[in-house]
This record gives C-alpha cells, sequence and structure tokens, in this order.
C-alpha cells in the first residue's frame, strides 16, 4: 500500500491494482505518514492539531491522538528503540513516542530547525537542521546528542537518506548541492 497526504486527508492506494481502497480523514493538515509493519500500526503528523494519530492500517481506523509540541512534521520509526521520533520545526525538538504504547518517552531540544530524520538501524536518529546546515546525530535509546556535522557548503538541508550498505547520509540542500556524510566520521 501507498499512503498519499493530501492536506486533512490520506489516500490509501493498492499497488497491485494502482486503486485508491481507502481514505482516512479528519485532520488539520497532515505531514508524515510512517506504518510500523511488526506493530501493524501506523502513524501519522497532524500539524494542525499538534498531535500524532495512531491508526490500524488494516483496517484503516483510528486507535488513538497523541498530543505533541506544535506542528509535528516529518517522522521516522526506530526499531532498536523501539520509538517513533517526529520533529516540530518552530520547536526546534523532536517528540519520541514508544510505538507500542503511544506513550510519551521525552523530548529532545535541539539547537535549531529540524526538517528530515531517518534511523540507520543500529540506534542512531539522524536530523538536518534547516537554519545551521548541519546534521545532528541522536542516540534513539537515551536520547542524547552525540554529534553536530556542518554540511557546508550546503545550505538549508532538508531531504535526508540513509545508506545501510555504506553507512553514509545523503542531504539534499537548497543552493543546488547534495552532502555526503560517512556515519562513522561526521
Amino acid at each position: 500500500r501507498l499512503y498519499v497526504s493530501h492536506g486533512s486527508e490520506v489516500f490509501v492506494i493498492d499497488m497491485d491494482s494502482r486503486k485508491v481502497i481507502g481514505k482516512l480523514s479528519g485532520f488539520g493538515f497532515v505531514h508524515g505518514i510512517v506504518i510500523v509493519n511488526d506493530l501493524k500500526t501506523g502513524f501519522i503528523s497532524d500539524g494542525d492539531k499538534n498531535e500524532v494519530d495512531i491508526f490500524d492500517p488494516i483496517t484503516l481506523t483510528g486507535k488513538s491522538r497523541i498530543k505533541t509540541l506544535n506542528d509535528p512534521n516529518s517522522m521516522v520509526y526506530d526499531r532498536t528503540s523501539g520509538r517513533l521520533f517526529a520533529v516540530h520545526k518552530s520547536s526546534h525538538a523532536m517528540t519520541v513516542i514508544h510505538a507500542s504504547t503511544g506513550h510519551v518517552d521525552g523530548i529532545v531540544h535541539l539547537d535549531g530547525m529540524p526538517e528530515f530524520p531517518v534511523s540507520d538501524g543500529i540506534g542512531n536518529i539522524y536530523v538536518n537542521i534547516v537554519d545551521r546546515s548541519e546534521i545532528v546525530k541522536i542516540d534513539a535509546k537515551t536520547l542524547t546528542i552525540k554529534a553536530h556535522w556542518p554540511l557546508a557548503p550546503c545550505k538549508s538541508p532538508s531531504g535526508l537518506a540513509f545508506d545501510p550498505q555504506t553507512k553514509r547520509l545523503f542531504s539534499a540542500c537548497d543552493n543546488k548541492l547534495m552532502a555526503i556524510i560517512d556515519t562513522g566520521s561526521g
């Protein structure tokens, strides 16, 4: 299935038939969608309502809502810690949610505006900091910041991807550059 956000709704598309098979609605403004297949659970960040909504990806029914800091945006699930990380640009922070219980485990405060997080699958979260042009490395279990890596000459990093084979981050920047970062050395 493919989950496509469209303002206050999420359209669910069956990839075999390429047809819309369902819709989730009732949101203010959807920013991010994460599906955790192991838990049979989906998460939607609603920026207007300042919450992360939990839903059943099979039945497409809502389960619960979690209050967060202002304007939750993009999110990532980290399997090693069992946590969902939702970024908040305006709050310069991340809300950390225990994915199986929906409990807020903590807040990670950042020194700038986070844009997009990724997990390396071994307990680290990386997030672009737009206004500082850097990557922050966070320990997913202790919720501590382990490193700040500058991205100069890249400016205003937004998109971020992780390649587990090469252990590299690919950060797309607004000035038409991409920074490639070795996660071992920064």
